[in-house]
């Protein structure tokens, strides 16, 4: 997808002596959209030879009915219950491109994280070879959302693999709501070190 390739047509118009009232089309006038860049219904689980995660632990155990996609506060979300699985990376091709400078923002949300003995959950969104996100949250701790904001640093195309890591000890529940890419800053959004323990 291209973007403003419509401005340059008035200048090149006048140039040849032509009328400098030319339609540049839509993508002149219409500003770009948000737009999401995973979809809850597409990730597929990373197997252990692919995982970019350094932290898959031994023996672990992931039920396939601990993970799936569902309606959760009138948003589809990824579910994870943590009770069954207790680490987890899924991937999915991003969705769109982001330009350098867009504004990205992910939305995760845990309730209240619990178990037997104070411990720490690690969930962490990668996009290629980056880690954007990458957040370490302490249980026992109460239901919250993790909504970081950040500047792209550069183009990312459309395909580029996005991640979704969760390890979590303790019998919890954790969704990936969103993340999603526009050029001007989310409303109601502060920039966020997303990579800063909450």
């Amino acid at each position: 997808m291209s973007f403003g390739a419509g401005f340059l047509a008035g200048a090149i118009g006048c140039q040849n002596g032509a009328s400098s009232d030319v339609d540049a089309g839509p993508e002149a006038s219409t500003p770009r959209a948000r737009v999401d860049l995973v979809d809850a219904e597409e990730w597929q689980l990373v197997e252990e030879a692919d995982d970019p995660f350094e932290d898959r632990p031994d023996g672990f155990r992931c039920l396939e009915a601990s993970y799936r996609a569902q309606d959760l506060g009138g948003e589809r979300v990824f579910d994870v219950e943590t009770d069954t699985c207790e680490y987890i990376t899924v991937t999915q091709p991003s969705l769109a491109d982001v330009l350098a400078g867009d504004f990205l923002k992910a939305r995760v949300f845990h309730f209240d994280l619990r178990a037997p003995s104070p411990a720490e959950a690690h969930v962490a969104i990668g996009i290629g070879s980056d880690v954007p996100v990458d957040v370490r949250v302490p249980i026992p701790s109460e239901g919250a959302l993790i909504g970081p904001v950040w500047q792209a640093p550069r183009d990312i195309a459309a395909g580029t693999p996005v991640y979704f890591h969760l390890h979590n000890h303790g019998t919890n529940s954790w969704a990936m709501v969103e993340l999603s890419s526009g050029p001007e800053r989310p409303p109601g959004s502060d920039e966020t070190d997303a990579s800063a323990e909450q």
